[in-house]
């Protein structure tokens, strides 16, 4: 549409919680008629003099959940434009226009605004992790704690994720600790890179969970039985996590022994370090 880009934080908008306060008391247009747009626009209505919804169905049809749609009809701030869809935004510096299209007779109106909240789809621009990554069922992309995807190294923050609030604070947050927990993963890979390219030495990893009191203990005992063949690295699996996930573990304590760079067996338990 044209004026839309043009226009973004200079009179249009995506996130109602966001940028309602700029448009105190002031008439708006709002565009779409699903729980998203009806849901936004009552919490828009708290400081809007006006909001104009403009909605592609016939009068009275919206796409949203019938209380949804019983309350916002009842708002006294709110009205609907039916048939229609915006044909344009216009304004200098910012917006000051918009033309409606009836989309049954053709008809265009000019109305005086200075906001434009859109609320016509959440479809995840994802496409191009598509197959590389795990998805919810509407594209989402699943990330853990650290943000982390299931692919070992690549991280998604912000709206294309799978979290519950979509707001520019929220995806400020991801970022913070996606770029810790990558800048950690990056150090993580070049250690272990480090140690093993050592071909000519024996080295033990044991992966542990510093969170559990027995962990600590095991770890003790596993490092005393290998110490003296092996060089001996243990792996805080709360932070260090890169060959923990490589080698596919699942529980600790657990020990991986290396020989020229090369795994050559797990070791599960200090009855097996025994045998």
């Amino acid at each position: 549409m044209s004026g839309e880009k043009e226009f973004v934080g200079q009179g249009v908008s995506y996130c109602a919680t966001c940028d309602a306060e700029f448009f105190k008391d002031q008439e708006i247009f709002v565009v779409g008629a699903g729980d998203q747009a009806i849901e936004e626009s009552e919490y828009l209505a708290k400081f809007a003099k006006k909001i104009n919804i403009v909605v592609l169905h016939d009068g009275g049809i919206l796409d949203c959940n019938e209380v949804a749609a019983k309350n916002i009809k009842n708002n006294p701030k709110v009205s609907f434009i039916w048939n229609s869809t915006l044909a344009e935004i216009k304004g200098g510096e910012k917006v000051e226009e918009v033309v409606v299209k009836n989309v049954k007779t053709g008809a265009l109106t000019t109305h005086t605004t200075k906001g434009v909240f859109f609320f016509i789809g959440m479809t995840p621009q994802t496409s191009l992790v598509k197959g590389l990554v795990e998805m919810n069922g509407h594209g989402y992309i699943h990330v853990n704690e650290k943000q982390e995807t299931n692919l070992p190294g690549l991280y998604a923050i912000g709206d294309c994720t799978d979290n519950y609030l979509k707001q520019v604070i929220t995806a400020c947050g991801d970022g913070a600790c996606a770029v810790v927990a990558a800048e950690r993963y990056l150090t993580e890979e070049k250690q272990l890179a480090q140690i093993l390219n050592d071909f000519d030495a024996k080295v033990a990893f044991i992966f542990f969970n510093p969170y559990e009191s027995q962990d600590i203990d095991q770890a003790t005992k596993f490092e005393n039985a290998l110490v003296e063949k092996y060089k001996v690295y243990r792996q805080d699996v709360s932070h260090q996590t890169v060959l923990f996930n490589q080698l596919k573990l699942n529980h600790t304590v657990v020990a991986a022994l290396y020989e020229h760079g090369q795994l050559t067996k797990i070791i599960n338990s200090i009855e097996e370090l025994e045998k």
